[in-house]
């Protein structure tokens, strides 16, 4: 009996000391667990704040713009200046330029340029390059629009695509340029844009140069996903970020003209609004 006894003894310290070691390396685990969760804390903090020292390309003024631009937008948390709206209303009376030339499709405004145009269509992207308004030859061309969209239904394309040439006297699509220029991009984001069938207001969200790289005239969008995809492509190659949202029904201005680099092109998309 006594000998059972003195076993059971040991057994009894046997377990409190089990027990005494699985308490401290539990204390020991939930130190390390802290020590992890503070450490973690201490790098996020870090990086948040040399992430806020880093000069990033997104435009920021004082001024913050409101979400009222689409029936679905809760558009571009981005900051600009304010931007008065001094373009008329009503869309230009295009009636005088039909009758100088049938193929006058729309008018271009642009506040703070020398844009300020009849926009004409041919049934090619060719005829209006070396031809002006007149359909006089004439280096300069003339404005005109796509061959492939359509005016009285801009979402059969989504993207309508409008050329002109860079002129070095300033005329036609040249003051596209001013683009480049952030404080002309914040106060000039409103493009004007007319047809026969009423006045439209566009804001510029992608302002980049481009060769072959980025096919930024396509017309063909079979799906809402390739059409997102697109503009959010075109948003990438902007050198300003907008942080624009896009959605399946959004339809886009192209303007297109020439750029300082071999076969390359100066592009500004802007979003219809609705």
């Amino acid at each position: 009996m006594k000998k059972l006894k003195t076993n059971n003894k040991i057994s009894i310290k046997q377990y409190a000391f089990k027990k005494s070691v699985a308490a401290k390396r539990a204390n020991d685990f939930k130190m390390r667990r802290d020590l992890i969760f503070v450490a973690v804390i201490f790098i996020m903090l870090t990086m948040t704040l040399l992430l806020s020292l880093v000069p990033n390309k997104i435009v920021e003024t004082d001024e913050t713009v409101t979400q009222t631009e689409n029936q679905n937008d809760a558009e571009e948390i981005v900051h600009i200046s304010n931007q008065p709206n001094t373009i008329d209303e009503a869309p230009v009376n295009l009636k005088k330029y039909m009758d100088q030339n049938s193929d006058t499709v729309g008018y271009i405004r642009i506040e703070g340029t020398n844009i300020d145009y009849p926009v004409v269509q041919s049934d090619n992207n060719e005829y209006y390059i070396n031809r002006d308004f007149e359909t006089c030859p004439n280096k300069s061309g003339a404005i005109f629009l796509d061959f492939r969209c359509d005016v009285n239904d801009f979402s059969k394309t989504r993207n309508m695509i409008i050329y002109g040439h860079r002129m070095q006297d300033g005329s036609m699509f040249k003051d596209l340029t001013k683009y480049q220029d952030e404080d002309f991009f914040l106060e000039n984001r409103i493009i004007q844009f007319d047809t026969l069938n009423g006045g439209y207001k566009w804001k510029v969200f992608a302002v980049f140069e481009t060769t072959t790289d980025f096919y930024y005239i396509d017309t063909d969008f079979p799906y809402d996903e390739v059409w997102l995809a697109f503009l959010n492509e075109a948003k990438n190659y902007s050198i300003y970020n907008t942080l624009t949202n896009f959605y399946p029904n959004d339809i886009v201005l192209t303007l297109s003209t020439c750029s300082m680099e071999e076969n390359g092109r100066l592009v500004i998309m802007a979003k219809l609004l609705q």
